[in-house]
């Protein structure tokens, strides 16, 4: 039987803060930061921690990360896995504030990584992590959405890697609950320490459109509810995304192209770019590099896409109403897949092609 044990920050024992290197510290949270329990099969007390950064980046909260350590007897540690592109930041969980919802390790030897989030539209993610022959891999992943004001607006997808099984839960329009199962051939695992949310794209949530930015060296992959809805505009420091509804407000004169582009939503570009913009920025957040140069997500203080939540307000003919009404649905659900969108963010410099060349079913 395996010893498990779930601990807060303030419980963590010296030996295992050998394990944090400087700059870091156990994160400070009412959900489990601290998880104990024999996890790589030796019958020694093994331990997974979440950790932030003291400081952060330009206008960003902390980054976060997630470290295991393997027990070597007498409450000594040593690393064995650390990545610091798996737990979101304090700052993007939406209205609901700070997503993490705590880390767990089972008696199947699954290490959880879960988080939750959102407003009007709730989300959750649980990615699985487990100890496979020699090393600490990703092997699946579970994500719900669902609307508050709106019990039929429920999907959820679960991703089971070692088997390439997928399953979907959702209401019909009759309000059924369907469940459908599927398959992939696919038997790629990934190493946690390389680990990116990037390796959903292609293998359970869907991703029907790639952008390749060949002059600064960067690919960003977009979700199915993002098909036929946005256009990009490519910059000297990066690229613009707007929304391309099917109402005459969600397409805008670009005051540089003086093509309609549709509603802004946010760019791609470097901590220049933002500070030339100064004050009109919001919601910075950090994706990564390419050919040397740190890129961010930002967008700006003024809301192009709010016209239309005000459909209903606004004095105009009923079929120009319900396009709005449409498109601001259409939004609604794209926005959801925000973070599934920013977390494809790869560059050239990143390898991620990792696969095993044996099979392998320890866990069922």
């Amino acid at each position: 039987m395996r010893r498990l044990s779930i601990r807060n920050s303030q419980t963590v024992t010296e030996a295992a803060q050998q394990l944090i290197t400087e700059g870091w510290s156990v994160l400070d949270s009412f959900a489990p930061a601290v998880v104990y329990g024999d996890m790589n099969f030796d019958d020694i007390e093994d331990v997974a921690l979440v950790v932030e950064q003291n400081e952060a980046d330009f206008e960003l909260t902390p980054a976060r990360a997630l470290v295991i350590g393997y027990g070597t007897g007498y409450g000594n540690y040593e690393l064995a896995a650390f990545n610091d592109n798996i737990v979101l930041r304090a700052d993007e969980g939406g209205i609901l504030g700070d997503p993490y919802n705590g880390i767990y390790f089972d008696d199947q030897g699954i290490l959880t990584v879960s988080e939750y989030g959102g407003s009007n539209w709730r989300w959750s993610n649980n990615y699985r992590f487990a100890y496979l022959v020699d090393e600490w891999y990703f092997i699946g992943y579970n994500k719900i959405t669902t609307y508050l004001h709106d019990e039929s607006e429920y999907f959820e997808t679960d991703f089971d890697m070692i088997h390439g099984k997928i399953l979907n839960h959702y209401f019909d329009e009759s309000g059924n609950l369907i469940s459908d199962e599927d398959y992939t051939d696919s038997r790629e695992l990934f190493p946690l320490d390389h680990f990116s949310r990037w390796y959903q794209v292609g293998d359970y949530r869907g991703y029907e459109d790639r952008y390749y930015d060949n002059n600064l060296g960067y690919e960003l992959s977009f979700p199915k509810s993002w098909q036929d809805y946005y256009s990009i505009q490519e910059r000297d420091y990066g690229i613009d995304v707007y929304f391309t509804g099917n109402s005459s407000p969600s397409w805008e004169i670009d005051e540089e192209t003086f093509e309609a582009n549709g509603l802004y939503l946010f760019s791609v570009g470097t901590e220049n770019t933002m500070k030339e913009a100064g004050d009109s920025i919001d919601d910075v957040r950090w994706l990564g590099t390419a050919h040397g140069n740190t890129y961010y997500y930002f967008t700006s203080t003024d809301c192009s896409t709010c016209i239309l939540s005000m459909a209903v307000e606004l004095d105009i003919d009923e079929d120009k109403r319900e396009l709005m009404i449409s498109d601001y649905n259409r939004l609604v659900l794209m926005m959801a897949d925000l973070d599934l969108l920013l977390y494809s963010f790869i560059s050239d410099d990143e390898v991620h092609d990792y696969e095993l060349d044996y099979e392998f079913d320890p866990l069922y």
